[in-house]
């Protein structure tokens, strides 16, 4: 595949039309500095809202090839798949929905890829929030509000490091050796789960701080109830990928040094910030504790079932989100 085009940028999209118009118009003032050409692929998960409407605006309006498709409706990791069979360019770059792009983001991640010859390149993610707000915002909670820091240089990422699927370049034949997302984790995690087979395909992954996108943060992931369910989230995601490759024995040694420490420091803390009335630093703690608990009982259940996947009938995805935290997010 190429037809003239070096790089296809997918966004997949579900009930977001706002957010959406403000992401995709943000990809219309990308610089190339003739470097490469790209369009943009929007997956339509069969969203009931002004999504069509939005899209042929923006079409019309398009500086590039735009182009979209309706997904089956299963939810992220099968839109993300559609993305891929949607796309013709030998490089796919994934971006969300509800995130804005630096006119540098897409430049900075295909030099990065020129510099390094890594098949996968991730950059930096920072919130969008106003400074007095975004200064006030403890630090464990920016991370799970999707927050990537800006580091100082380029550099290989390891096991630990996290690329983000909002934010990342893929040569196409990592997807030819890996294969695409996992839809049997239907309560997410599918991300974790695609990297970590990248890594182990051998195929190199680097990060640049120079390729910048910036998070909207609708008012409710800032409340509790949101920050908690991704903190859960978190843990069941971590819990199924360290079962997958360190097996159960090693999993069940983490989980139990998981649940120690919330208990013996993160519990304590957040004791403290409660009697000084520190809001912030309670939340943050109390996340630490729900997503430490959460790995331990995924990781016990899957060892108990024999199932190593995410499994049953909740889902955690992009579509869930909406029907769980039915806010505006414009």
């Amino acid at each position: 595949m190429n037809n003239g085009i070096d790089i296809s940028i997918v966004v997949c999209t579900y009930n977001r039309a706002a957010l959406l118009f403000r992401s995709v118009e943000s990809l219309f003032r990308l610089n190339t500095a003739g470097a490469f050409v790209y369009e943009i692929v929007v997956i339509d998960d069969l969203s009931t809202d002004d999504t069509p409407v939005i899209l042929e605006g923006l079409r019309e309006r398009s500086p590039v090839t735009l182009r979209w498709a309706r997904a089956s409706g299963a939810g992220i990791a099968a839109a993300r798949n559609c993305g891929i069979r949607e796309a013709v360019g030998d490089y796919i770059a994934y971006f969300d929905d509800d995130q804005l792009a630096d006119p540098n983001w897409l430049l900075e991640l295909w030099r990065t890829r020129l510099d390094t010859h890594a098949a996968c390149v991730g950059g930096a993610r920072l919130l969008e929030l106003p400074a007095r707000e975004l200064s006030g915002i403890h630090p464990i909670i920016r991370l799970y509000l999707g927050e990537i820091p800006i580091e100082t240089s380029p550099r290989k990422c390891g096991r630990a490091d996290l690329l983000c699927t909002g934010t990342v370049l893929l040569d196409r034949t990592v997807f030819t050796r890996v294969g695409g997302f996992d839809e049997s984790l239907s309560e997410g995690g599918e991300d974790t789960e695609f990297f970590t087979r990248v890594r182990a395909a051998g195929f190199q992954c680097w990060y640049t701080p120079h390729s910048v996108v910036k998070h909207i943060i609708p008012s409710y992931r800032r409340e509790a109830p949101y920050l908690q369910w991704t903190a859960i989230r978190g843990g069941e995601c971590f819990a199924c990928r360290d079962l997958r490759e360190l097996g159960a024995l090693r999993t069940v040694v983490l989980s139990a040094l998981r649940v120690i420490h919330a208990f013996a420091v993160h519990a304590p803390v957040m004791c403290v910030m409660r009697l000084l009335k520190r809001k912030g630093d309670v939340l943050a703690r109390s996340c630490q504790i729900r997503r430490a608990l959460a790995y331990a009982r995924g990781a016990v259940r899957r060892i108990i079932t024999g199932n190593s996947e995410r499994g049953g009938k909740s889902r955690i995805d992009f579509r869930s989100e909406r029907t769980l935290f039915p806010r505006t997010e414009s």
